[in-house]
């Protein structure tokens, strides 16, 4: 079986495929033929050397997937052979979901809801993970509270718009000028263009008094850019790499409320998103798929800005 694998950090072209043997499942876990597996920052990073006291090499990349099931390792699982899943693994326990197979333990798998094909599920796996857990479990987000999703085209962003717009929430999203009208068709009341030179006085303006919740999938600044715009008791939630120091003095009397996670991977977020998606009240975007053999070409255009949705692997 085929598997991408890095044996030094560096640029796209340190992913390399290679050939494993094929796994076998052990009881509690599935094993997977892979069909689909979406691109993340979080590969883009471990690739680069971010967090390689967590990543030892050699590392196998990816962290999500979609496929069928080829066996169970045990008789009392409630999923059998032939089944459609999506899954996310533990973060950087070094699966590797590019590739044929993946062995993933049934408590982070789920079965595809009727309305994806597999390149959306593993599109929506990983990223609708994070967007529900930053929004309703670390967000706590609630029906008429005011949240601001910083680069709502991407991966996480355009799902927690419309995670967001599900529960009742009002939504104010940034973007680019091109992906504005997109934003709104997900569900933002507001869409803002973050490269405006009025960006700063629209943001203000839009939020009027105050946001109750921030979502960061940005870093850098952004945690203190959103400070002034954060309401009393309000909340922010970052999944992304944050740029030390940074001047956080206009939190404090603001009692508020700062949330830095990986997330937390588990079936219980794949099902809450597969209910919105049997309703209608989620559409996954994929932005382009490259097949696995273009994993290099695709690390690469994963820098590319302005893209609306996933990008995606597809495993044949």
């Amino acid at each position: 079986m085929r598997s991408v694998q890095i044996n030094e950090y560096g640029s796209a072209e340190v992913a390399k495929i290679v050939e494993d043997e094929k796994p076998r499942p052990s009881v509690g876990q599935l094993l997977i033929k892979v069909k689909a597996s979406s691109v993340n920052p979080v590969d883009i990073q471990i690739r680069e050397g971010h967090y390689e006291d967590f990543t030892p090499l050699p590392f196998k990349l990816g962290f999500d997937g979609a496929g069928t099931v080829e066996s169970v390792g045990s008789n009392d699982s409630e999923f059998t052979v032939g089944d459609r899943v999506y899954f996310v693994p533990q973060i950087f326990n070094g699966v590797g979901t590019y590739g044929d197979y993946a062995v993933v333990e049934t408590k982070f798998v789920a079965k595809i809801p009727n309305g994806l094909d597999y390149n959306e599920a593993a599109a929506l796996s990983l990223a609708g993970s994070a967007a529900w857990e930053s929004l309703i479990t670390r967000g706590r987000l609630k029906e008429d509270e005011i949240v601001l999703i910083h680069a709502g085209a991407g991966g996480v962003g355009h799902i927690a718009i419309q995670v967001a717009h599900a529960i009742g929430a009002k939504v104010i999203a940034t973007g680019k000028r091109k992906n504005l009208d997109t934003l709104e068709s997900l569900g933002a009341n507001v869409s803002l263009d973050y490269e405006d030179p009025s960006f700063i006085m629209n943001l203000k303006e839009a939020t009027k008094d105050g946001v109750h919740l921030v979502l960061d999938s940005i870093g850098g600044s952004t945690i203190s850019d959103s400070a002034e715009i954060l309401l009393p008791y309000g909340r922010i939630v970052s999944l992304a790499d944050y740029s030390p120091p940074q001047n956080l003095q206009e939190l404090w009397p603001k009692n508020a409320e700062i949330n830095l996670f990986y997330m937390s991977p588990s079936n219980e977020y794949l099902n809450k998103l597969n209910y919105l998606v049997d309703q209608g009240k989620l559409r996954v975007i994929v932005d382009k798929v490259f097949p696995l053999e273009k994993v290099v070409e695709a690390h690469k255009y994963m820098t590319k800005r302005g893209r609306v949705g996933k990008v995606v692997l597809s495993v044949n």
